[in-house]
């Protein structure tokens, strides 16, 4: 089963394959790394929207015919300019009618957008996570034209729908319409509307008839990191920015797991729905909002 990818060039020549929550930008850990001072950390992302796939400006400028744009479909033949000179040419896109997901873990189903996963289990529960992990229990990653797996110890072999991966776990095939709703359903309970005033280290939430609610530190980054970036965005783009001088992934992922935790506790703790801050399946991360929810960002 094929996944969702774009296959983009650089004028230098370069090309990749990029799929859904991949990062285009200046930071080491970007899917397209491009070392210009022009291009911001975390430039655009790759993002699913629909039956269609985009490009989401986050901390960067992105033209088309000359005009900024905050969104721009990728399509192939198209050309999309990130400065002045340097512009991205979109050869092919890659849209399946199904996409594959694996059934059984943590938060129910993960939809396989991105190029590569890690079945990790803590205690009794199996997590699915974009990206290698080196404690991972099993591998899975796509080969463009179709999508593999490994479990530690044993050979590679080729995933299709309706194998059993672990015991409970299984992989299964669902529309892509529906795989890319998944990534923007809302959750939870719906209250009065809110508004969030992020102050970069300091978030106020404050609700008709409820206490104003104060967030600090790192869960308050997070919320105005989001806040600023407006889409959804990779947890790690997210992390990278607000602890630079981690360069070791998985300690990334465990200051980020702690600190997002800490942030949903605040807002339970709060009464305010925890969905404001969505994970969804392909390891993307965004600030859902409701009907009459304000944002204002002051940072």
């Amino acid at each position: 089963m094929q996944t969702v990818s774009v296959h983009l060039a650089l004028p230098s020549g370069i090309q990749v394959h990029l799929y859904p929550g991949d990062i285009i930008g200046r930071m080491a850990s970007a899917a397209l790394r491009v070392d210009d001072p022009r291009v911001s950390e975390a430039h655009a992302l790759v993002s699913l929207r629909g039956e269609r796939l985009v490009l989401l400006a986050l901390r960067g400028a992105l033209l088309r015919n000359g005009k900024p744009q905050s969104a721009i479909e990728l399509v192939a033949g198209s050309e999309i300019v990130l400065a002045a000179g340097l512009s991205l040419q979109v050869l092919a896109v890659q849209m399946p009618a199904t996409a594959l997901a694996i059934e059984g873990v943590e938060h129910g189903q993960v939809v396989l957008t991105a190029s590569v996963y890690s079945l990790v289990q803590n205690d009794e529960k199996v997590r699915c996570i974009p990206g290698f992990r080196k404690d991972n229990i099993l591998s899975i990653w796509t080969t463009g034209q179709g999508w593999r797996m490994q479990v530690r110890g044993a050979p590679a072999q080729a995933l299709t729908q309706g194998q059993t991966l672990l015991p409970g776990v299984r992989s299964t095939a669902i529309q892509l319409a529906q795989a890319s709703a998944q990534a923007t359903q809302a959750a939870g309970q719906i209250g009065a509307p809110l508004r969030v005033v992020a102050r970069f280290d300091t978030v106020q939430i404050d609700r008709q008839g409820w206490p104003t609610c104060h967030i600090g530190g790192r869960p308050a980054r997070i919320l105005s990191e989001l806040v600023s970036i407006g889409a959804p965005v990779s947890w790690e783009a997210v992390a990278r920015e607000i602890w630079a001088d981690s360069a070791d992934r998985d300690q990334l992922r465990t200051r980020w797991d702690r600190n997002l935790s800490s942030l949903r506790s605040k807002l339970r703790a709060a009464q305010i729905r925890t969905d404001l801050v969505h994970s969804c399946g392909s390891g993307n991360i965004e600030l859902m909002l409701h009907q009459g929810d304000q944002v204002l960002d002051e940072g």
